[in-house]
C-alpha cells in the first residue's frame, strides 16, 4: 500500500474524529 494511500486513509480517520 503506497504511503500516500495510507496518509490519506489517516487523514479520512482523523476527519471522522473532529466531526464527533
Amino acid at each position: 500500500m503506497p504511503i500516500v494511500e495510507k496518509i490519506q486513509l489517516v487523514e479520512d480517520l482523523w476527519d471522522s474524529i473532529a466531526a464527533d
